[in-house]
C-alpha cells in the first residue's frame, strides 16, 4: 500500500494521522452458534436493499417452517450478516448490520459475525461500498450458481479493511454517512406517499363503474359526468407528413413514464426508416395512442402532446381534440392502468405477433366518463402538479444518492 492510499480522498480536517489495514478477522470473529432448541422463532433475511428485515416483513410470511431452523444461526443485535447471494446492487453479495433491536436467525448459508475494537457504523459504511468487492473476486467466485458467490470462511476474513487509528474518526464518518442515508430515507418515504396519494386521486376524482359523479370533487363543481364514446371528444387526424416539413430529428415516441418526447432526446437515436413522408403529423395539444404494448399496459398507451409539433411513425395513431375537452384530461384520464387497459381490451384483437390489431377509428368506440370543460381543466391541472413534484422529489432522490456514492468513493482509502 503506497502513502497516497493510507490517506483518503476526502477527510474531516482535524484529522491527518495514516490510516491502519487490519483484517476482518483482526476486528472481528465468526458466530457459530445455532438455534439449539428452538430459543429463537424469527427468522430474518439480508436484502442488498433493505438490510437485515424478518422474513415476514419482506416475504409478507416466513419463508421457512419454525419448526426446520434448528440448525440456523443466531443473530443477535449489531450482529453484521454476509448474504452470499448476489444481485445488480450486490455483486458479491451484500454485507449489513442487524439493527432491528432484537435477536432472530438466519439460514447456514449465510455467515454471520461480531465485531469488536471498530465504530460499527464506520464498517456498516465501508461495506455499502464497493472497495472490498475486488477482494471477493479475485479470492472468491460465483460457481455453477450464477446467483450465488462462493468464498471459504477462511478467505473470507483475511479481507483488508482500511480503518482509521482514531476512533472518533471511525465515528465521525459512520454519523456522516449515516445521516445522508437518513436523509435518503426521508425521500424516498415522501416519494411513497406522495405516489400513493396520486394513484388514490386517480381513482377517487373519476367515477366508479356504473356511476356518473367521482367519490371527490372540487366543490364548485356539481351534476353528472357525461358517459359517451371517446370519439364525442376526439376525432382522428389525416395529417401527414407529406411535404417533408418535419424531419428525423422531429420524430416523437410515446412513454408510459415521461408522455411525448423527442425520440432522439429520449432514446439517443432515430429509429425512423429511410423516408418520413408518410409519417403522422402532431401538433402541440394533439393525442396520440401507441399500440406497443408496456408491461402495466398490453393494450398500449394514449398520450397529449405538451411540448412541440413533430411525426409519429404509422404505428401510432394521432388524434384532434374537440373544443369539448382538454388534452391533457384526456392523458389524464388514462394515466391509470387499469381505466386504460379496461377501455381497450373489448377493443383490441391481438395478432399472432403479439401485436394490436384496432384500426384508428374503432379505437375511439369505448365509453369514457368526462365531466365539462372546466371541470377536466382543474382535474387535469391538480394532477399534473403532483405529477411535477414527484419529478422533483424524484430528482432530490437521485442527487442524494449521488452525493452519497460519491463520499463512499474518497471517504474510505
Amino acid at each position: 500500500m503506497s502513502e497516497k492510499q493510507k490517506i483518503p480522498k476526502l477527510r474531516f480536517g482535524q484529522f491527518n494521522d495514516e490510516w491502519e489495514q487490519p483484517k476482518l478477522g483482526d476486528i472481528a470473529h465468526k458466530i457459530t452458534q445455532k438455534n439449539i432448541e428452538h430459543q429463537y422463532s424469527e427468522t430474518f433475511t439480508n436484502s442488498a436493499e433493505l438490510g437485515i428485515i424478518s422474513q415476514r416483513d419482506y416475504f409478507d410470511h416466513d419463508v421457512v417452517n419454525e419448526n426446520n431452523i434448528d440448525g440456523y444461526y443466531v443473530v443477535e443485535n449489531e450482529d453484521f450478516v454476509y448474504n452470499p447471494r448476489i444481485s445488480s446492487s450486490a455483486p458479491v453479495g451484500p454485507i449489513n448490520r442487524n439493527k432491528l433491536g432484537r435477536t432472530g436467525v438466519v439460514s447456514p448459508l449465510y455467515t454471520v459475525f461480531k465485531t469488536q475494537n471498530v465504530d460499527n457504523t464506520y464498517l456498516e459504511q465501508f461495506f455499502k461500498s464497493n472497495f472490498w468487492h475486488e477482494f471477493m473476486r479475485f479470492n472468491g467466485d460465483s460457481g455453477a450458481r450464477s446467483d450465488r458467490f462462493s468464498i471459504k470462511d477462511a478467505v473470507f476474513f483475511q479481507m483488508p479493511v482500511p480503518l482509521p487509528s482514531d476512533i472518533d474518526e471511525q465515528i465521525k464518518i459512520g454519523d456522516f454517512l449515516k445521516n445522508i442515508d437518513d436523509l435518503i430515507w426521508a425521500q424516498k418515504n415522501k416519494l411513497v406517499k406522495l405516489k400513493n396519494m396520486r394513484q388514490s386521486c386517480l381513482q377517487k376524482m373519476f367515477p366508479k363503474e356504473g356511476e356518473d359523479v367521482p367519490e371527490i370533487r372540487f366543490s364548485e363543481f356539481s351534476g353528472p359526468w357525461n358517459r359517451t364514446k371517446l370519439e364525442e371528444y376526439i376525432m382522428v387526424s389525416k395529417q401527414k407528413n407529406v411535404m417533408n416539413y418535419y424531419k428525423k430529428e422531429d420524430v416523437l415516441s410515446v412513454s408510459g413514464d415521461f408522455g411525448i418526447v423527442n425520440q432522439i432526446e429520449f432514446q439517443g437515436r432515430s429509429f425512423a426508416g429511410a423516408s418520413v413522408s408518410n409519417y403522422g403529423v402532431v401538433e402541440t395539444g394533439d393525442i396520440v395512442y401507441t399500440k406497443s404494448p408496456l408491461k402495466a399496459n398490453p393494450y398500449g398507451i394514449i398520450k397529449a402532446n405538451l411540448g412541440a409539433p413533430g411525426i409519429v411513425s404509422t404505428l401510432y395513431a394521432v388524434y384532434k381534440p374537440k373544443e369539448t375537452v382538454d388534452p391533457l384530461f384526456v392523458q389524464t384520464y388514462f394515466n391509470l392502468d387499469s381505466r386504460m387497459n379496461k377501455y381497450m381490451r373489448p377493443l383490441v384483437n391481438k395478432g399472432a405477433k403479439n401485436d394490436m390489431k384496432v384500426s384508428a377509428e374503432n379505437a375511439l368506440k369505448g365509453y369514457v366518463c368526462f365531466p365539462e370543460l372546466d371541470e377536466q381543466i382543474k382535474i387535469a391541472k391538480f394532477l399534473t402538479e403532483i405529477d411535477e413534484m414527484l419529478l422533483c422529489y424524484q430528482k432530490e432522490l437521485e442527487m442524494l444518492k449521488r452525493i452519497k456514492q460519491g463520499c463512499l468513493q474518497k471517504m474510505f482509502v
